[in-house]
C-alpha cells in the first residue's frame, strides 16, 4: 500500500485529489491518443478501412464496458477495504477479480472470436467493408481477453494510490505502439 506520508492531513483534499487524478486524466489521453492513431494509420490503406474498423470499434466499445464494470467494481471494494485496513480483504478481492475478469475476458473473446460473422452481420456491411471488419474482429476479438485484464489491474492499482505507475505503463506501452505505427504508415505510403 502507498506511503501514508502522501495521505497525511497538511495536504489539501484539492491537491490531494489532483495527485490522483492528473495520471489518469494522461493515460485516459494516451489510450484515445493510440484509438486514433489506428484509425490515421488506416486511413493510408483505404477508407473502406477506416469504415469498417469503425464499425467494429462498436462492437469492442461494448464489450470494454463489460470489462470495467468488474473492474471499477473491483477498485471500489479495494478501496473500502484499504480505508478499513483490512489487508486480508483487499487480497481477496484483487485475487477474485482477475480470477473472474480473465475467465469472463476468455469467454467473451472466444464468443467475438467465433461469431464476428453474427456480430457483424448486425451491421448489414458491403462486401469490401466485411472483409476489413472481418479480420479486425478476429485479431482484435480474440485479444479482448487481454484488455479484461489491463482494465481490471489497472482499477486495482488506481485504488490503491498508484496511478502514476498505471499512467508509466500506459506511456510504455504507447511509445513503441506509436513508433510502429510511424514506421507502418512510412511503408504503406511508399507502397501506395
Amino acid at each position: 500500500m502507498k506511503d501514508t506520508a502522501l495521505y497525511s492531513t497538511s495536504q489539501s483534499s484539492n491537491k490531494y485529489l489532483f495527485l490522483i487524478t492528473w495520471p489518469i486524466f494522461i493515460e485516459v489521453f494516451l489510450q484515445m491518443l493510440m484509438k486514433l492513431t489506428d484509425v490515421f494509420m488506416l486511413s493510408y490503406v483505404s477508407d473502406d478501412a477506416v469504415a469498417a474498423i469503425g464499425v467494429v470499434n462498436q462492437i469492442m466499445t461494448f464489450m470494454f464496458v463489460l470489462f470495467n464494470f468488474t473492474a471499477m467494481g473491483s477498485g471500489v471494494v479495494v478501496s473500502q477495504y484499504i480505508g478499513a485496513k483490512n489487508t486480508q480483504g483487499v487480497r481477496k478481492t484483487i485475487a477474485n477479480a482477475i480470477t473472474i475478469n480473465l475467465v469472463f475476458g476468455l469467454i467473451i473473446s472466444l464468443f467475438v472470436g467465433l461469431n464476428s460473422h453474427f456480430l457483424l452481420g448486425l451491421f448489414s456491411l458491403e462486401p469490401q467493408l466485411y472483409a476489413f471488419a472481418n479480420s479486425y474482429t478476429l485479431i482484435v476479438g480474440l485479444g479482448l481477453f487481454a484488455q479484461a485484464m489491463i482494465l481490471t489491474v489497472s482499477s486495482i492499482l488506481q485504488a490503491m494510490g498508484y496511478t502514476k505507475d498505471v499512467m508509466y505503463s500506459v506511456l510504455i506501452i504507447s511509445f513503441p505502439s506509436e513508433k510502429t505505427h510511424g514506421f507502418n504508415r512510412g511503408m504503406i505510403a511508399r507502397q501506395g
